[in-house]
């Protein structure tokens, strides 16, 4: 006698924690170059982002109105002309921002 096992032509699946998610090669790319650019960041900039996430958390609207304003962190060192063209992205963001929730 087979057991439901040998005779049931449908697999399980796989519990939760043996599942892998196996990247591709242009996700291993991006994550390496990802890696790069974090391996290149100056101590000032290191201690920007930091500042920022201690600020922001995961608000991406109030990190969003900070660029807009000139006071996000990561604009510190930036000279006039890359900081009025961070705060022209940013205002032109919540632009788009507010015109989308207006038509939901």
């Amino acid at each position: 006698m087979r057991t439901v096992a040998e005779t049931d032509p449908t697999p399980s699946p796989a519990p939760a924690s043996e599942v892998r998610l196996v990247p591709t090669p242009d996700e291993e790319r991006v994550s390496a170059a990802l890696q790069r650019r974090r391996e290149q960041r100056t101590p000032a900039q290191r201690e920007a982002i930091a500042d920022a996430v201690a600020r922001y958390g995961d608000d991406p609207d109030r990190a969003l109105q900070a660029i807009a304003e000139g006071t996000h962190p990561l604009q510190r060192d930036l000279d006039a002309a890359a900081l009025e063209r961070s705060q022209r992205l940013a205002a032109a963001g919540n632009a788009l921002d507010a015109m989308a929730a207006r038509s939901e």
